[in-house]
This record gives C-alpha cells, structure tokens and sequence, in this order.
C-alpha cells in the first residue's frame, strides 16, 4: 500500500539500531571509573558528567556509528526489494538495480553506480572530519 511502505521500510531498519547501542554500551562501560568519581568530587553534577565527560569519549563511538548508519542507508536495496518491491519506494540503489536489469540501460546503471560510491566515499570522509574519527584529542 502507497500509504504505509515508506513506514514499512523505516520499521524494518529499526533492528539494526542495536549494532550502534551496543558500540556505545561498549564504550560507556570501558570508561575508568576514575573519571566519574573525580567529577563528582570536583561538584558535577550527573548531566555536567554526560555532557563533559562521557560524550566527548564516546566521540570516536559516535563517529563510527554516523558512518554505519549513513553507508547502510545509502546501500539499502534488499529491504525495499522484499518490502516493496521498489513499486512505492525507491533509493538510489533499486533505481541503479531497476535501470540496469529493467531497462537494460548498464551504461547508466553503471554511471549512477559509480556516482553512488563516489557520493559514499565523500559521506565517510565528511563524517570522519567531523567527528575526527581515529585522532586523539591529546
């Protein structure tokens, strides 16, 4: 139904959030407890700790699930083919699959293909200078 499959395809991407809690349950646990307690003796409070403390550690944590999530969207066809079908929904990668298979057009599946990893390649690298993924901070 056109109504429900953009909701459809979003419910079936709600089990992979347990990849990036997991990463960050990871984290949070390998965090010394030093740290917590040295902020607590100095008068910080519980938000000032998540703010201050635990964030900026998870900083390489969140820059790696940002990569996770954005490369898993950007390359989603088997979801939507089961789903749908790509009749309802659409992405870039059904539209690639739909033009070389369908329409028997390789030259522009094959261009749209090499957009979408260059188009990924510069999601990642974005994202990694964001979040300075894989520098430390000292």
């Amino acid at each position: 139904d056109y109504n429900t499959a953009f909701f459809s395809v979003t419910m079936m991407w709600l089990p992979y959030a347990a990849v990036p809690s997991l990463l960050f349950l990871a984290e949070i646990f390998s965090i010394d407890r030093a740290l917590y307690e040295s902020a607590r003796i100095d008068g910080a409070t519980d938000l000032q700790i998540n703010l201050y403390v635990v964030i900026p550690l998870l900083k390489n944590t969140i820059g790696t699930a940002v990569i996770l999530a954005a490369t898993g969207m950007i390359q989603k066809l088997d979801i939507i083919m089961v789903t749908t079908g790509g009749n309802e929904t659409i992405n870039l990668p059904m539209y690639i699959y739909k033009s070389a298979l369908m329409d028997n057009n390789f030259g522009y599946a094959n261009a749209l293909g090499t957009f979408l990893i260059i188009f990924g390649i510069s999601i990642i690298f974005t994202i990694r200078l964001i979040f300075k993924v894989g520098q430390s901070d000292m």
